[in-house]
């Protein structure tokens, strides 16, 4: 796992502890997850595939690969927690629509107990400058 997914698991599992539930007691086919992320891990990303551009696909680490993947966050959480429903990864423009609202509608209909619902991102510089360019982060308190 990769840092971001390693955060992410950690969230919720304190979400698990907060909220006081059982997963044991609970149908693991009635449990989702949804996360949304602005960008993948690029890192990550960029590792695989340098590796396999340098190596040759069939040789590159199919370890490296589950964790490259656009859903590897929410896989990752599905692994640990046995969480067998529904599992969205979706970007960030598209979360309320796609992953949260298809959670939700889970269940509304009745098909879902349980859904986690969060987003994460690492922080990198392309991801940085586009937040910025956004307007997106916190001005700061001026320092002296």
């Amino acid at each position: 796992m990769d840092r971001i997914g390693k955060i992410v698991v950690s969230a919720v599992r304190l979400a698990i502890e907060d909220s006081g539930l059982d997963l044991e007691s609970e149908i693991p086919d009635r449990m989702g997850i949804s996360i949304g992320q602005a960008l993948e891990v690029p890192d990550t990303v960029d590792q695989f595939l340098s590796f396999s551009f340098e190596r040759g696909a069939n040789r590159s680490s199919t370890l490296a690969f589950q964790t490259a993947v656009p859903n590897a966050i929410a896989s990752h959480c599905s692994i640990e927690y046995r969480i067998k429903g529904a599992n969205v990864t979706s970007p960030i423009k598209n979360i309320d629509r796609d992953g949260h609202g298809l959670c939700l509608s889970s269940v509304k209909g009745g098909k879902a107990d349980i859904i986690f619902a969060g987003g994460g991102d690492e922080l990198s510089e392309p991801l940085f400058h586009v937040y910025s360019m956004l307007g997106a982060l916190s001005p700061g308190e001026e320092r002296e």
